[in-house]
């Protein structure tokens, strides 16, 4: 249920104020001698019959794709996550790139979320990780939110993304670089650092975006657990766009997989502001 400032209140699939309702398909295959070739195809449903009459989207409409994995780290080919929405999603705030007017990519940018035609190493030394990816210069490169593929950008270079972080103990932090991105040619830089308290999870992260007249961004985030429950909370500001947010709210655990959330975030932009309260319920389920 959702109700943003100036409009009734609504039943909406977790896609419009959540997270994705989506179904996927995992399968990995054992070559031996540490070598495992494994692939994912995930499609994101409308769960609101009042979208599409409750009709499907494409299948593969999320992540489809193969990769080969072993000592070296791991190759993987298709339509999947990029260095970028993964770095908001890690370093961004208490909700990531999920929950409506809390999501932070309305401050941080995520490229789209998902590159079509990409190609990536993913690496993990221990305490460092590192990806790197790439992607053809085809007319669909640029994956978007519409789940029906509608408004796709075309690349006309290669796209370049390189993202490397470290974890030990509470402590993490990132950097993520991207040129010939959706968000333009020039360099996006993205830093990212968290720390876990344990009584409260802090984050913060920090961007500039060399094609949007310098844009300097930041978003904060913190998060304490209270037992099966969790306070959260997130502000942000991107300068370049006289925009501000600012959410609070918090979930509370009902089993292991299933929680009811609920949350209040503002976003102003050159000084018009509106407001979007949700309560929902979420449940992911996986194969053991």
């Amino acid at each position: 249920l959702s109700k943003t400032s100036g409009s009734s209140a609504v039943m909406a699939d977790g896609s419009a104020v959540g997270t994705s309702s989506r179904i996927g398909f995992r399968g990995v295959e054992d070559l031996g001698g540490g070598l495992k070739a494994g692939f994912l195809v995930e499609t994101q449903f409308d769960a609101d019959a009042s979208k599409n009459g409750g009709a499907g989207s494409t299948i593969g409409s999320r992540n489809s794709y193969v990769d080969l994995t072993g000592g070296f780290g791991g190759v993987r080919l298709g339509r999947h996550l990029n260095p970028a929405l993964l770095h908001a999603a890690t370093y961004g705030g208490a909700w990531g790139t999920d929950y409506g007017y809390a999501n932070n990519s309305k401050i941080l940018s995520i490229e789209g979320a998902r590159y079509n035609n990409a190609i990536s190493y993913i690496g993990t030394f221990a305490p460092v990780s590192v990806m790197l990816t790439t992607a053809m210069k085809e007319g669909d490169t640029f994956a978007v939110a519409n789940a029906d593929g509608t408004g796709a950008v075309g690349a006309t270079k290669n796209p370049f993304a390189l993202s490397v972080n470290y974890g030990a103990g509470p402590i993490a932090a990132g950097v993520t670089l991207t040129k010939n991105g959706r968000a333009g040619s020039k360099m996006l830089t993205q830093l990212g650092f968290t720390y876990d308290a344990q009584v409260v999870k802090a984050s913060v992260a920090f961007e500039q975006d060399a094609n949007q007249a310098k844009k300097n961004a930041y978003s904060l985030g913190l998060t304490a657990p209270l037992g099966a429950a969790k306070v959260q909370f997130t502000y942000g500001k991107d300068d370049s766009a006289n925009r501000t947010q600012v959410a609070f709210g918090g979930q509370y655990d009902l089993s292991k997989r299933t929680n009811v959330y609920g949350y209040v975030g503002q976003l102003k932009t050159a000084g018009v502001s509106s407001t979007m309260t949700t309560l929902g319920v979420q449940h992911p389920f996986r194969p053991h």
